[in-house]
């Protein structure tokens, strides 16, 4: 009970004093947390005889520092406590669009805990978003080589080598994710359109098919298939995809039916 509210004490403690942009406080309050946790340890060593710190205990802490395979002295508690503390500002920053405040955060993890690869796919997402297009493929490339098993980590980088004109990189990565996730209709759905953009017209609809077999309720699906399908002249089939676009909510469909509607 002591340990939780200890515990407990020392995160809001982060919270309330250590916001966004006050890092330079960390100190402070790591002295401050070291106080009260010192003066509660105090007080219960005094009633019960003494506390230790037990990975053999059921709290969550024993949990924790078994998983993520640390020893039980206050300084790994401390480690976890500030792992979290950046995971919550990292959610917060990025809803807020604060990408250069979110790097920051992500460098903090990954040098708290430089094995976990999605600290590295987060902060190549955040470094695309930026358009900090080589230290984006050079972090994604990392969670794929600790984490090669991960089909998000592909797609993830495949997006990014769209944005620097590498189609053909992009495609293989995403045949990656899909051999390793072949029921994600999204892998599809922008290969496909990555193979436009490479003029492999027909592959790129044999890739919206498979798109629209796992997934026929996105108008998307159907509106890029139509699209591709006009650009060879298939008009017939096209309207049928407009048509089905439409019904689905796409909201550009009506113009797109007029414009295959057209002889």
């Amino acid at each position: 009970m002591f340990y939780c509210l200890n515990q407990y004490i020392i995160y809001y403690l982060f919270l309330l004093f250590s916001g966004e942009g006050k890092r330079t406080m960390k100190n402070f309050i790591y002295i401050l947390a070291s106080v009260v946790l010192a003066i509660f340890s105090v007080g219960c060593s005094s009633k019960s005889g003494g506390y230790s710190w037990s990975s053999d205990s059921s709290t969550d802490y024993g949990f924790m520092g078994e998983r993520l395979g640390l020893g039980d002295s206050l300084d790994d508690e401390n480690v976890i406590m500030d792992e979290n503390y950046y995971n919550e500002t990292l959610k917060v920053r990025i809803d807020h669009k604060d990408y250069y405040g979110a790097i920051e955060d992500l460098d903090y993890l990954i040098q708290m805990n430089p094995t976990e690869p999605e600290y590295y796919a987060k902060r190549g997402n955040v470094n695309k978003i930026l358009k900090y297009y080589d230290e984006s493929l050079v972090d994604l490339s990392k969670a794929i080589e600790m984490r090669p098993m991960e089909d998000r980590y592909y797609a993830y980088r495949a997006i990014t080598k769209s944005r620097v004109g590498d189609y053909q990189g992009a495609v293989r990565d995403l045949t990656e994710a899909i051999n390793l996730n072949p029921d994600e209709a999204r892998y599809y759905a922008i290969r496909a359109s990555r193979k436009v953009l490479l003029k492999n017209y027909k592959f790129a609809i044999s890739d919206y098919d498979k798109a629209i077999d796992l997934d026929s309720k996105n108008p998307n699906y159907w509106y890029n298939r139509g699209a591709v399908k006009m650009g060879l002249n298939y008009r017939g089939s096209a309207l049928q995809d407009f048509i089905m676009a439409k019904r689905l909510g796409h909201p550009n469909a009506d113009n797109a039916i007029a414009e295959a509607s057209k002889r």
